[in-house]
This record gives structure tokens, sequence and C-alpha cells, in this order.
């Protein structure tokens, strides 16, 4: 929002058929995640200029604004566990307002930056917006979003001069980072512009499990109760629970009229041996798996094999090795739906010495089997 005018009045579970984002957390022995560091950066989109403003947590220099203290050994979270980072009212953004200093589709600077704000928009003087987001977890700050359209920008619509345009958005439906024991998702939380209901995503301050850092603050001549004013981005982060056990099994699947066959023994801990998956098509392709690189195994609520023999049914994956005999790395989905195999299903993406995009389908012949560890 205009700031100066304060003063005057992002299934089934959500599994990507990329799945490359998982290598950028380590996966703990304990399944915890730990958020060490965090660096926003809204700035011009691809072809545009303009202001760019950066948010980060306190432990990280060379931003505009340091708005959250992650502490000195960065904050764990376990399985389901939720952080949840937003304004904290505590930098002045202009004159006598306090709050609003993560208003991310507004490019939020201190005073006495110039200017203090610049919409992300296409009218009225906005300029479009790209988001980034940077991500320590062990090993130092990644990249793990670089969009153009987010809900921390408003998805580029944010109005100058517009008091009434509101901006709240739930929670992205699907996360932007799928990670291994984690998710991020954005939102928007605006209860300034005349929203009265749903104006938080959910959850937010006072949840269940969930650690929030920010704050309400009072913006004069607005509709919001005094100390409860929100005009900012958010950012949700959920740890996931890492399940163990192996996968076994093959069977085939058709990509129109394509039959793809596979076989595989798979660990939930990479590191764990024996990881192996052969995959054939077309007459003569084939891809053998040389090293498991990531390994996630989840219960997907969608999936109910009666009756289960495992605490998992999904079995995502990535790893390298070879495609008729040339370097190829792989991504995929293998799920275990219960006997006898029909509702099984396979989900492959491999690259490099050949290429294969497989869309998930369910098993024409053959069975997957989730076991428990042995």
């Amino acid at each position: 929002m205009n700031h100066g005018r304060k003063n005057v009045a992002r299934g089934v579970l959500a599994l990507s058929f990329i799945l490359a984002l998982v290598l950028l957390a380590p996966i703990a022995a304990n399944a915890q995640v730990t958020v060490k560091h965090i660096k926003v950066i809204v700035g011009p989109a691809p072809g545009s200029s303009g202001v760019t403003a950066t948010y980060c947590d306190t432990g990280t220099s060379g931003c505009d604004q340091q708005l959250w203290n992650l502490g000195a050994n960065g904050i764990t979270l376990a399985g389901g566990q939720n952080l949840i980072l937003t304004q904290t009212a505590a930098i002045p953004v202009a004159p006598g307002v306090n709050g609003g200093n993560f208003d991310t589709s507004d490019r939020v600077r201190p005073v006495p930056a110039s200017p203090t704000t610049a919409e992300c928009g296409t009218t009225g003087g906005a300029t479009p917006c790209a988001v980034t987001i940077q991500l320590d977890t062990g090993s130092g700050l990644t990249t793990v979003i670089n969009g153009l359209n987010t809900e921390l920008n408003n998805f580029n619509t944010d109005i100058p001069n517009q008091v009434t345009h509101q901006e709240q958005r739930p929670w992205s439906a699907q996360p932007y980072v799928d990670a291994i024991n984690y998710t991020l998702r954005l939102g928007y939380a605006d209860n300034v512009h005349g929203c009265t209901t749903n104006c938080f995503p959910n959850p937010w301050n006072g949840s269940p499990n969930t650690i929030f850092i920010g704050a309400g603050q009072t913006f004069p001549g607005f509709p919001c109760a005094p100390g409860t004013c929100f005009d900012g981005g958010a950012i949700l982060i959920t740890g996931v629970t890492v399940l163990s056990g192996r996968m076994t099994g093959g069977g085939s699947i058709f990509k129109g009229d394509l039959r793809i066959t596979h076989g595989f023994e798979l660990h939930c801990n990479a590191s764990d041996t024996p990881n192996n998956l052969e995959i054939n098509w077309d007459g003569g392709n084939n891809f053998h798996l040389t090293t498991l690189l990531t390994a996630r195994c989840i219960d997907n609520p969608a999936i109910a094999p009666p009756p289960p023999n495992a605490d998992f049914d999904t079995f995502i994956g990535t790893g390298v090795g070879t495609c008729n005999g040339l370097p190829a790395a792989i991504s995929f989905i293998l799920t275990d739906a219960g006997e006898p195999g029909s509702k099984d299903t396979a989900t492959y993406a491999i690259s490099g010495g050949c290429t294969l995009m497989a869309p998930t389908a369910n098993l024409d012949k053959g069975n997957h089997q989730a076991h428990k560890q042995n």
C-alpha cells in the first residue's frame, strides 16, 4: 500500500512432476529442518526497471531491513511444525508509521530511502516486480524461489493511490518449495484496505504448532483496530515428517501407445543400500540408476492401501545414472495403493543421455510394495 496515504489518513499431496527442488535441503536423520537465514528480494521484473527492496533475518547483512530474529542457531522445525515470517512493526517506513515493513507488494524500504515505496503492478505508474527468496537450512543461502508473479508482489496487480485495493491472499495451494524435509508457501496479510473476513492466511498467529514472527501495528485513518493492522507479505515454512522403509516392485505404464516398464528396490534413506531402478521403453531405450541422490517417503492421505504394510505409500526420489550408456538424471514418484497393484502409479522425468517425460499413470501390469524398516 502507499504509506504516504497512511500518514494522511501461491496433490493429492503437492507432488511436483519435476522434483529438482528436493536437492535444496539436506535430509536430517530426525526429519527436522533448521531455518538459519532467509533473504527476500523484490526487484524489477526482467526487462523492467525500478527499485529493489531487500528483507532478511537479523543475522544476515546487506539488507534494507533485518526483520526476523531466528536466533544464533536458527529455528528447528519438526514434522508438521510451522514457521511464519511477516511484518514485524519494528522499523519506521514512513514518518510516524512503523508497521508494514514487509509490504512486499509496495517494495517498502525504511526512511530515509527514497522512494520508500514502489508498487508492483502494470498500471498507474507501477512497474512489474520479481520475487527472489534465498534460504539457508545448513548449506548457506540458496535461491529457492525466483518468480515473476507471487503472493508477495500481489501477482503484479497493485494499484498506486488506491486505498481499497485488497491484497490478502491465502497460503499458496501448492508449495513453491517441496523439499525433502520442509515445504515453503507464500501468502499475504491485509486488513487495512477494507477486508473483513479471511484477511490473514491460515495458519496464522496463535495456530497450533506454529512459530509466528511478526506483529500488527497502528495505521492512523485506516479501518483496522490499533495495534492489529497488517499490510505485509507472509512466508510459511513447514517441517515435513520423513518416514523410513523401502519400496520394491515393478511393472509397466503407458504413455499414449508407448509401453514403459520398470523394476526397482529403493530405500527411504538414500544412504541405505541397495538402491536399484531400471526403466525400459520403445524397443531398446534403457535407464539404469547408479546413485540415488535424494529420497523422501510420505503417507499421502489420498492413498489408502488395504491394509497398509508400511507407514508410507509414496516414494519421491531423484538420482543419476546412465541412459543408453550416456550420463542421465531422473526424478520419479512411485506409489503403493494396495493389492493387486492396478491402482499403483509411476511418474518419471529423465534427461541427459536420453529424454523420457512420463506423467503419472496407473500400472497396466505389475505391483509396488512399500515395506517397513527392517
